[in-house]
């Protein structure tokens, strides 16, 4: 990219893709998302984002390329209560730091409600699948239409130095569920990276996924298509975990395979996992 002529922003509210002054950043380039640290996120009033300096804190938003006209009409819709500073940001996929600028709320927050996360309700995050959130039939018949609209596949994901494990006896499932714990350093787990709105992911997918009662959220490093990025992958708590593994339901197998199958996942991961299998049920 050609940066003559453009300023480099970091957007983290009603301007990232999803938001609804999204529009006002047509023509710029956007170029990854980004944190933003020492920095926590507001809610003014119950419809603007601002950021202030707060120690320990983290914001997650974007990077775009704007050009000079751009930043002219961002400075006026941004107004007299945010001051345009230099500010340093880290990519999430590379951690490679920038120099960039951001609009830093200049009023007072007391009173206003924290963001959940320091992340805006309509920023597009990236989800990693690898369970039953591979198979799109399991998957999406929980979601309205419109739900489903907001649903973007990304592609397939790896994350290294992982391996999937059956250490979770599921009622529901009827036998052991998958998770991903930590491997030898040539394992890896494929899954299916979707994007969506992080209000959905915290409504739906934290809820699908019992997150913080039994599995966890956390941000990881993955590749996608060779390229490094990040997306939030689900991890079995550590005390719900038998490490001696619990063979899965015949049904709960087909499912994993079926996802496996439908997103195209190498014939010789997918031969390791159906011999895992095949292990636990001996």
């Amino acid at each position: 990219m050609n940066n003559k002529n453009k300023m480099l922003i970091f957007v983290y509210g009603t301007l990232v893709r999803g938001g609804r002054l999204h529009r006002n950043m047509d023509g710029a380039e956007y170029m990854g998302d980004y944190i933003l640290d020492g920095y926590g996120l507001y809610n003014v009033g119950g419809r603007y984002p601002a950021i202030v300096p707060e120690k320990g804190e983290r914001t997650y938003g974007e990077v775009f390329a704007v050009s000079n006209e751009d930043i002219r009409r961002l400075d006026l819709i941004e107004g007299d209560d945010y001051h345009r500073l230099t500010v340093t940001a880290t990519n999430i996929a590379t951690s490679e730091e920038l120099k960039c600028r951001a609009y830093i709320y200049i009023r007072p927050v007391e009173g206003y409600d924290k963001v959940q996360e320091n992340t805006w309700a309509n920023k597009y995050v990236k989800v990693l699948g690898y369970g039953s959130l591979m198979n799109s039939a399991d998957f999406l018949k929980m979601y309205s239409p419109d739900e489903q609209e907001l649903m973007h596949k990304a592609g397939n994901g790896i994350l290294p130095d992982y391996r999937l494990a059956f250490t979770y006896d599921s009622t529901g499932r009827n036998g052991g569920v998958l998770d991903v714990i930590k491997g030898a350093l040539d394992d890896y787990v494929i899954g299916v990276v979707y994007e969506m709105p992080y209000w959905l992911l915290i409504r739906e997918i934290d809820e699908r996924e019992a997150n913080g009662r039994l599995y966890q959220r956390e941000l990881v490093q993955i590749t996608i298509n060779g390229m490094p990025d990040a997306a939030y992958c689900y991890f079995l708590l550590d005390h719900r975990r038998d490490y001696n593994g619990v063979a899965p339901h015949e049904n709960y197998n087909q499912l994993v395979l079926a996802g496996m199958h439908e997103n195209n996942f190498p014939k010789e991961y997918i031969d390791k996992y159906i011999d895992y299998v095949i292990s636990l049920k001996r």
